[in-house]
């Protein structure tokens, strides 16, 4: 092993520590482009001034020891982010549950720290490798260019492993052990000491025997870490199911085995069955697939297709939530992307994509809902559910504007608040020119059966056409969906410390 193999896997390391750091962050922070921007930010600066210092150390101690040391050093400090972290998490999810700015941010700034100071180091690594080469070859340019070559490779390996390989197969939080592992051993090789070969040697076997930190959820029945989602099933004492994705600030599916109704939001996506035929659904996010088990059991004719990203998802909703795939047409693809590539239209479509506090913005625009209005029946009925603090809010109001825009009128079904900080709304818009006759289909639910009698009235009673909203409808080119979410989170929650 050289210096040369040493400069490839510090720049390997170094992008590891961003993309991990990023899925690391995703159960407690989110994935918001805020938080995306912060964590690369924070990268950049680090290996700015780790060039700025490597730079100052070079011309002190131009020796290879120097630099083996400081990797050393680093891969000690990779290896033990998750586990330094978790404090960290633990005030970010306490902190969301009680809706407190304060506590987020500073378990955010902490844990922006913790990943900067090995980063400093790793950004050390080049700058003094350059110096020790050019003792030993007069081409510096060219010896220099050939370094940052290899540390850009290394780089490039470490972008995509983590990604597509490590994080998928064996979690985060190894991940992060493995890059320190790999660090120190390809130093302690380089660096031809014996003794300095064990700490390779105790970065490996914290990797085997320490568990990764567990988000601290009670009676969590099963956990899975995704290429996009923290999943965890939890199972109450009474046996009701819930499904969790990332930060936890939403439940996306509640399953009781028995019961096919929930008492629950997800129940009112029945009543696309009451304003037309359900003979094809569509469902754009599935969660643990309750909506799709309810238009199984009280329309068995309907052809139901749902829609997630991830197929684990899909897995769990099969596996603990009573999701029958041979009755549901399951497909793990974007729903934008599935939108763009099927042909089919549908009677009822439901978009149940938007996890709190964060609205992907690319099914929240003009040209998304376009794409749904090629899919809908003539007649047929779009639903969305999203989550609003009043009926004020920013992103509420530019969300109304969108449908609006493209299908003409939209209309508000209002349910019950779950916390004194967030409540439901389902928007609801239709393909057809007819306005919503609310009094008609009043009378039709009245001679539907129990439960769905009580169901539809109590949802047709809360349903009201929505005023022309005065925002700007979201686009593909512009939709501030995080700027408008940020602003109602520090405007409405107490940032006391």
């Amino acid at each position: 092993m050289n210096l040369k193999a040493v400069v490839f896997t510090a720049g390997a390391v170094s992008m590891a520590v961003e993309i991990t750091g990023l899925r690391l962050l995703a159960p407690y922070f989110g994935t918001s482009l805020p938080i995306i921007s912060s964590v690369i930010g924070v990268i950049l600066v680090s290996l700015s001034i780790g060039y700025y210092v490597g730079g100052y150390l070079a011309d002190k101690r131009p020796i290879e020891e120097t630099l083996y040391a400081v990797c050393l050093f680093a891969s000690v400090l990779v290896s033990a982010i998750p586990y330094v972290a978790y404090p960290a998490f633990t005030i970010a999810a306490n902190a969301l549950r009680n809706y407190s700015v304060g506590y987020f941010g500073l378990a955010l700034v902490l844990t922006l720290i913790l990943l900067s100071v090995p980063t400093v180091l790793l950004g050390m690594v080049t700058p003094l490798a350059v110096r020790i080469e050019s003792k030993k070859i007069p081409q510096l340019g060219r010896s220099a260019g050939r370094l940052y070559a290899l540390s850009t490779l290394g780089s490039l390996l470490g972008t995509f492993l983590p990604s597509f390989v490590l994080i998928p197969f064996i979690g985060s939080t190894k991940t992060f052990v493995l890059s320190g592992f790999m660090l120190a051993l390809m130093s302690s090789l380089a660096w031809r000491r014996k003794l300095i070969l064990t700490l390779p040697a105790l970065i490996l076997i914290i990797m085997l025997v320490l568990p990764a930190p567990v988000k601290g959820l009670e009676n969590v029945i099963y956990q899975k870490e995704s290429p996009y989602y923290l999943i965890q099933v939890i199972e109450r004492k009474d046996g009701l199911r819930l499904l969790t994705l990332d930060e936890g600030l939403g439940i996306q599916s509640v399953y009781t085995p028995g019961s096919v109704l929930t008492g629950e939001y997800f129940d009112v996506a029945l009543i696309g069955g009451l304003m037309t035929s359900p003979g094809k659904v569509l469902l754009l996010g599935t969660g643990g697939g309750t909506v799709a088990s309810q238009y199984n059991f009280f329309h068995p004719e309907s052809q139901v297709t749902t829609v997630d990203i991830d197929p684990e998802v899909l897995k769990t909703g099969v596996n603990y939530f009573g999701l029958n795939e041979s009755r549901v047409r399951l497909v793990a693809q974007d729903a934008r992307a599935f939108l763009a590539l099927d042909n089919g239209t549908y009677d009822v479509i439901l978009v149940d994509a938007y996890r709190p506090p964060y609205i992907p913005f690319h099914l929240a625009t003009r040209e998304f809902f376009r794409e749904v209005r090629g899919h809908l029946a003539p007649n047929g009925v779009l639903l969305i559910n999203v989550n609003i603090a009043t009926p004020q809010d920013a992103h509420y109001q530019s969300l109304i504007a969108t449908v609006q825009a493209e299908f003409g009128r939209a209309y508000a079904i209002e349910m019950q608040k779950k916390s004194d900080w967030v409540m439901n709304r389902v928007i609801l818009a239709s393909n057809s020119d007819i306005p919503l006759d609310i009094k008609g289909l009043t009378a039709n639910a009245s001679e539907a059966q129990e439960p769905l009698r009580g169901l539809y009235v109590r949802y047709l009673n809360g349903t009201r056409l929505l005023p022309q909203s005065s925002r700007s409808p979201y686009t593909d080119d512009k939709a501030p969906i995080e700027w408008d979410t940020d602003y109602l989170i520090i405007t409405r929650i107490d940032s006391s410390f």
